[in-house]
């Protein structure tokens, strides 16, 4: 497993609808993905939390794994979101879709079950008996209400269950004690995009983003700023981010990622599929401060 393609600014696509929420918008996605080229950034996640993984069909999730791997076309990776609390769902899934060329999964920790840490280890080495393509473990526990310890990664990390961690938690002390318990054996992926700076610093390599979406020059500007020792241009680019971080995630991801798309022209519609609801004007008129030119 190449550690190398888990690196740099890792977008989670938004998945665009029709007007009506009833298809998936092909063309918008197409749009989407291109301009995430050419902002520079080193892969994408199709089908994660902020493409609304869950309110997709099967037949929806093949639509939009097929366009984002024909609108790449190799140049940079695409891992697939796996969002289950079903060990048995997610095996099938994964069996379904190691037959298509993208560079791994990012498989969400169980929710609503609430697995003990032994039933994650479980659930994971599941996962990995039916691929051989790296698996990226997702901790959000904001999301699914269950907590990957730092202990249960090192022990993953130790078996070579999983090659990555996607660390969502939003607490950097427990990500400092995950990238320490690891030890180096597998990388450690910033999950929250107001701690990239904070997590490239503490040794992560790059990020899994859903503001770069919109921001992707940013995230692709301020992590080539660190590489390259310029560490005042990355702290600058960071904090001067912030605000706007905030402002993406004032209602549920992705409501405010792709209302602003849509204001943006870069996706043709900002339709979600219920339970998720258009944004409120409040949070239009934040997009607007932030971004007044859309």
């Amino acid at each position: 497993m190449a550690s190398s393609i888990f690196k740099g600014v890792i977008t989670a696509v938004a998945t665009p609808f029709t007007q009506d929420g009833e298809c998936v918008d092909g063309a918008s996605l197409a749009r989407l993905v291109k301009a995430q080229l050419d902002a520079g950034v080193h892969g994408i996640v199709a089908c994660g939390a902020t493409g609304e993984a869950c309110a997709l069909s099967e037949s929806e999730t093949e639509d939009v794994v097929r366009c984002c791997l024909e609108t790449i076309a190799g140049k940079i990776p695409c891992f697939l979101g796996i969002f289950s609390n079903s060990t048995r769902h997610a095996q099938e899934l994964v069996k379904r879709y190691s037959r298509y060329e993208i560079a791994g999964f990012l498989v969400v920790v169980p929710y609503f079950n609430k697995p003990t840490q032994g039933g994650i280890v479980a659930h994971f080495s599941e996962l990995r008996a039916v691929t051989d393509l790296p698996i990226i473990v997702y901790n959000h526990p904001g999301r699914t209400s269950v907590n990957m310890l730092p202990a249960t990664a090192a022990q993953l990390a130790e078996t070579r269950t999983i090659a990555a961690i996607k660390e969502g938690a939003g607490d950097m002390v427990q990500a400092m004690d995950m990238l320490k318990a690891v030890n180096g054996r597998i990388p450690i992926l910033a999950g929250e995009d107001a701690l990239f700076l904070s997590m490239l610093a503490c040794g992560s390599p790059g990020i899994v983003s859903a503001s770069a979406n919109v921001m992707a020059q940013d995230f692709v500007e301020l992590y080539n700023a660190w590489t390259a020792g310029h560490k005042e241009k990355a702290a600058s680019i960071q904090l001067g981010a912030l605000a706007k971080i905030r402002t993406l995630f004032k209602e549920t991801n992705p409501i405010p990622v792709k209302t602003l798309l849509a204001m943006q022209g870069l996706i043709d519609s900002a339709a979600l599929r219920l339970p998720l609801t258009a944004a409120t004007p409040a949070t239009v008129d934040e997009l607007r401060k932030f971004w007044p030119t859309t």
